[in-house]
């Protein structure tokens, strides 16, 4: 949103992402506790997220530009539909229940891959300088 009304700043993009990784911290730990979101799907997202923070740290550190991406939100914000469908899919029943579960387990796939990919292109932006 920031970018489509010409507001975006980097302290603005830095707060954003900051507070995203901080928010799942907080959630993480309850959603794998309540046994309503199956423990691999918060550990793919949490996983994913953890290595993403690193990789950004790591391009800061070294003096590189990195931005979050598409495929990158796109990854969040599947991750955190899986597990809604899922924590919903607990309270349900029947096929209600099944269907929501099922989109979840679809949605934990794609953020698997989507999350893969992007985490292969902050690699490649983290160590963009690097000699080999």
């Amino acid at each position: 949103m920031a970018q489509d009304t010409g507001t975006k700043s980097p302290f603005g993009e830095a707060f954003d992402a900051g507070f995203d990784k901080v928010q799942a911290l907080a959630a993480f730990p309850i959603l794998a506790s309540n046994g309503r979101v199956p423990r691999v799907e918060v550990a793919i997202v949490c996983g994913q997220q953890f290595v993403s923070s690193s990789l950004s740290l790591i391009a800061k550190l070294k003096g590189n530009d990195i931005h979050p991406t598409s495929t990158g939100k796109l990854s969040t914000a599947t991750g955190w539909l899986s597990m809604l469908a899922h924590a919903v899919g607990e309270e349900a029943s029947g096929p209600v229940a099944e269907t929501l579960h099922t989109v979840g387990t679809l949605n934990t796939a794609a953020t698997a891959v989507l999350g893969g990919n992007a985490i292969v292109g902050y690699a490649r932006a983290a160590f963009a300088k690097q000699e080999i």
